[in-house]
């Protein structure tokens, strides 16, 4: 398609993949599709790459059509984006832990992509993989997190420990983002948001020290500095953080 053909970024490398497979689709295994999708997914909710996701967003409005040889050029264009920039991570790991953004680069070494075929796509992206347990699920939380309606909760300007069996400032707005995270129960915040008055005892107790834990801090059910700090981040920045992690991962 014409059309796409101004969008891609190695237009030469992808005459040289196409001409190499007599021109015939490299991704017509939905697996490898879906792959490539999750993986791209993972990089662009880190916010490294401006653009990119532009590209997601025209990848899976074309992977919605019956005919794929859009999406084939596009998803092939994808993937060399994909290789240059994990090399330009694995090149300097740094990059994840300072706010850096990355660039695509210009040219790319056609000798070295010319063997993508359909046969050898589903390898390349297992090495291009983060290394981790639950990969999908967390680039799903990821997403959910960041398509959330952003919380209110804030606990500047209050400087006491909130302890056990002590009222809970903004104790509903805390119950939203408890239930967002899944630190509580459906039941138990349908239960608890009907209360006039929310305090730090029970079920919201047990929730507090199930966030504390899945974010590294002290288990002890006490909103402090770290805990109220951590709560207190929009999803959007909490999801940036996951897409970091994976990325970070590799190393």
């Amino acid at each position: 398609s014409n059309h796409y053909a101004y969008n891609v970024c190695f237009p030469a490398a992808v005459a040289t993949i196409y001409e190499e497979n007599d021109y015939f689709p490299i991704w017509a295994d939905d697996a490898s599709r879906q792959e490539l999708l999750v993986q791209l997914k993972s990089l662009v909710y880190a916010d490294l790459v401006p653009g990119l996701d532009k590209r997601l967003y025209e990848l899976e409005s074309l992977a919605q059509r019956r005919e794929l040889r859009s999406f084939d050029l596009l998803a092939t264009d994808s993937l060399l984006i994909y290789q240059a920039i994990i090399a330009q991570i694995q090149a300097n790991p740094g990059l994840l832990f300072k706010h850096h953004y990355l660039t695509v680069p210009t040219g790319i070494s056609i000798e070295r992509h010319h063997s993508l075929s359909a046969a050898s796509i589903k390898g390349e992206l297992n090495r291009l993989r983060p290394q981790i347990k639950r990969f999908e699920r967390s680039v799903a939380l990821a997403a959910r997190l960041r398509s959330q309606t952003p919380h209110q909760l804030n606990f500047t300007g209050n400087k006491r420990l909130i302890k056990e069996d002590q009222p809970i400032i903004q104790g509903h707005l805390l119950l939203d983002v408890l239930y967002s995270y899944g630190d509580i129960s459906q039941i138990d915040y349908e239960v608890l948001s009907d209360h006039e008055e929310v305090r730090n005892t029970g079920e919201v107790t047990y929730a507090i020290k199930a966030f504390q834990r899945r974010n590294g801090l002290e288990d002890d059910g006490v909103i402090g500095p770290a805990t109220a700090r951590q709560l207190a981040l929009p999803y959007s920045e909490v999801a940036r953080v996951i897409a970091l992690n994976l990325q970070r991962s590799r190393f």
